[in-house]
């Protein structure tokens, strides 16, 4: 079974502007199109309906960026688990309001601490102006 990344649209694919179209996060886009380019199948997740379905899916759409389904679990991931329950069955689910606890890094948590949140920030503005990820150690 491929890979499958369900990916919301407001603020992960475009920055959050509902219900106007925001700007691209190329980013997010060219990693989406990476994966999709190595075999995975990717769902776009959102609440959007309608009209305001058409307008994302016609944005990513600008940006080559195509999806295997559309609030639904792919056909292959349907077949091999036999059922499509109201969860969108996949792999990774990218989102900009995604939390998951078991992955905070009382590191990062003491690194913050002793450089200051304002020095914190700043790396962090300088890093996404770059176009950077933020590693630890930085």
């Amino acid at each position: 079974m491929n890979k499958v990344i369900a990916i919301d649209f407001d603020g992960t694919l475009f920055e959050n502007r509902f219900p106007s179209i925001g700007e691209p996060r190329m980013r997010v886009i060219e990693k989406a199109l990476e994966e999709q380019l190595n075999g995975a199948d990717l769902v776009l997740w959102t609440c959007r309906e309608g009209k305001l379905l058409d307008d994302a899916l016609a944005a990513c759409a600008e940006h080559g960026l195509y999806f295997s389904a559309v609030n639904d679990s792919t056909d292959e991931w349907k077949k091999g688990f036999g059922n499509s329950p109201r969860k969108i069955g996949a792999n990774e689910y990218w989102d900009d309001r995604s939390v998951n606890p078991d992955s905070i890094d009382y590191l990062l948590k003491e690194q913050i601490e002793s450089l200051g949140i304002s020095r914190v920030i700043e790396m962090i503005s300088a890093a996404e102006r770059e176009g950077r990820y933020i590693t630890y150690g930085e």
